[in-house]
């Protein structure tokens, strides 16, 4: 019972992220978002509470991502006093967008094991997978709220559990590798074809299955250890040759006929367009940051001008300036360079450990997984817009689901012996 709850409690604060269940009744995302982060909150406090009382050990993982919330929260304070002044109601809020990095503490209460957050990745992409696949053939109207404009021409594109997909197709393809059972064979193919379909023609989402692709292949290359590996490496290569030119075909041909990327993709070139203008804001701080602070329309203040109307003013319309969508650099934008220093450290530190316990002998469970989630933050890290997993919204969850599996992957927690 312990490991179906705990699998689904984080199954339900990943939903939460992407916005459901409110998005299926017509109800913003972010009231999801919302809950996920007081739920974390709670947690954490029930964390603090059996660290006091000296249940739980307080690590340098637990003091490492307290520090680091405890460092956003007072360059907040400073560019929302000092720089850009504003009432507290419009910056306190938000801090929801970044509160799910401290999902270690909450998951060290409840003694949750890398097994349970394996497994939850897994379901919920398998689910979200499922839902997408199914829409293409029948518009479901609850997912209204995910779709969004296709630069390839699809009719109806959905921008929805692509990051759980990414991962959970590089961990299934690599247990496929790795296992002598077929039963979980099958079951790891299916997910594959399942996930790989949504994510490749569905979502069309192009550094999600970038970072797929590139993971599959430092698993397989790098990672991957078997006396008959020349043999597996080449029938992989055979069914990539074979496969990949039919699921990436349009994008091959979008790309040749698009000419210069950086000028007519829509959605690159008003990347850049974004760049441009939180860098001209960042200026104004002197290199502290921006801190954290509320996009709804009623709020007065720079990131509320970025998402509400920016778009009127670069020809979008209501498509407006994200940090979202400048990755790693947000982490500057918001908190400084000493918050993009600390992001890229942090997200060193995690494939470092993850690698570390892919490489070892079977003394530790999940070491497949492990090492298949860090190949695949490594695609997500060396794409031309490298992902920011630790401070913008939509992608903190992951990260705070990553520094817990670093945390306890290579630990005594997660011994094959102490179970």
């Amino acid at each position: 019972m312990t490991k179906l709850r705990n699998i689904a409690f984080i199954a339900s604060i990943l939903l939460l992220c992407q916005g459901f269940p409110f998005s299926l009744v017509g109800l913003p995302q972010y009231l999801g978002q919302q809950v996920a982060a007081a739920v974390i909150l709670l947690g954490g406090m029930g964390w603090a509470f059996l660290a006091i009382r000296g249940f739980v050990k307080i690590g340098p993982w637990e003091i490492g991502i307290i520090a680091f919330f405890a460092y956003c929260a007072l360059v907040s304070l400073i560019s929302n006093t000092l720089i850009f002044p504003q009432a507290w109601s419009g910056w306190v809020p938000a801090f929801y967008t970044i509160v799910p990095v401290l999902l270690i503490l909450p998951l060290r209460a409840m003694r949750v094991k890398v097994g349970h957050v394996i497994s939850a990745i897994i379901l919920v992409a398998a689910v979200g997978a499922f839902l997408q696949d199914l829409d293409q053939f029948h518009n479901l109207g609850f997912l209204d709220q995910y779709v969004r404009g296709s630069y390839l021409g699809s009719t109806r594109r959905l921008e929805l559990f692509r990051t759980e997909m990414a991962f959970a197709l590089v961990m299934c393809f690599a247990r496929l590798l790795n296992t002598k059972k077929w039963r979980r064979r099958l079951l790891d193919l299916t997910v594959i074809l399942l996930v790989g379909f949504a994510l490749f023609v569905v979502a069309e989402g192009r550094l999600p299955i970038a970072a797929s692709i590139i993971g599959c292949s430092i698993y397989l290359l790098v990672m991957y250890k078997n006396s008959k590996k020349p043999l597996v490496v080449s029938i992989c290569i055979i069914l990539a040759v074979a496969i990949l030119p039919a699921l990436l075909g349009k994008y091959i041909h979008y790309l040749n006929n698009i000419g210069d990327i950086r000028v007519n993709d829509r959605g690159v070139a008003f990347r850049a367009i974004e760049w441009v203008h939180f860098e001209t804001i960042f200026e104004k701080t002197h290199g502290i940051g921006l801190g954290v602070m509320s996009t709804g329309a009623d709020k007065n203040n720079v990131l509320s001008f970025a998402t509400n109307y920016a778009g009127y003013l670069y020809g979008t319309g209501s498509y407006g300036a994200g940090l979202v969508d400048t990755g790693l650099w947000a982490a500057m934008f918001q908190f400084g360079y000493i918050g993009l220093a600390l992001v890229i450290g942090m997200t060193v530190a995690v494939v470092r450990k993850l690698w570390m316990t892919g490489r070892v002998s079977d003394e530790y469970h999940n070491r497949i997984e492990c090492g298949a989630l860090a190949a695949v933050v490594i695609g997500f890290m060396i794409s031309p817009l490298p992902t920011n997993f630790f401070t913008t919204v939509l992608y903190t969850q992951y990260g705070g689901l990553l520094w817990f599996l670093a945390a306890t992957a290579v630990s005594p927690y997660n011994k094959v012996a102490n179970r």
